[in-house]
């Protein structure tokens, strides 16, 4: 017979749901590299854990909110809104689509001056969209999207463990 939980964990348990559905759309890959600072982060196992039955003790609540970015105590807080995302973490609205009928026909689009990716271009994006059609198309670059995304947010965390050791 299973005891059942501790409603402080249960709350901390939803709490941290809610913080990964509203500030990475219920992505744990990019929450998980929201707390990589450049020494740590957490690790798949560990969230999977604290989602569903890890211990999730106070200290561990404080240690996730820090490396999280939360507010303090935010884990613990009985409210129900939510502070709003950190800058680096904010989402472009997407445009809703167009219709293939309402689509100007042009060239393909030109890599922005400064295209910083050499090993991947602008033309073999667009052709890996064409060639995979238009649900497996916007799939991969919705793939595309969330990896670069991740590893921006690596990055940005990285510059501001570096600002905060050097404060």
């Amino acid at each position: 017979m299973a005891t059942p939980e501790d409603p402080i964990i249960a709350h901390r348990r939803a709490r941290l749901r809610a913080w990964i559905d509203e500030h990475f759309g219920g992505s744990h890959t990019l929450f998980i590299a929201s707390t990589n600072d450049g020494v740590k982060q957490i690790n798949q196992g560990e969230l999977s854990g604290l989602l569903r039955s890890k211990s999730f003790g106070e200290k561990r609540a404080r240690s996730l909110e820090a490396m999280a970015h939360m507010p303090p105590r935010y884990l613990d807080d009985m409210g129900v809104a939510t502070p709003p995302p950190y800058e680096h973490q904010a989402r472009e609205a997407t445009p809703p689509p167009i219709s293939a009928a309402d689509k100007p026909r042009r060239a393909a689009p030109q890599p922005p001056v400064g295209w910083p990716f050499h090993k991947v271009s602008l033309a073999r994006i667009v052709a890996l969209k064409k060639a995979l059609g238009a649900k497996a198309g916007a799939a991969a670059m919705e793939d595309l999207n969330d990896t670069l995304e991740v590893a921006v947010t690596k990055w940005e965390r990285r510059v501001e463990s570096r600002a905060k050791s050097a404060a």
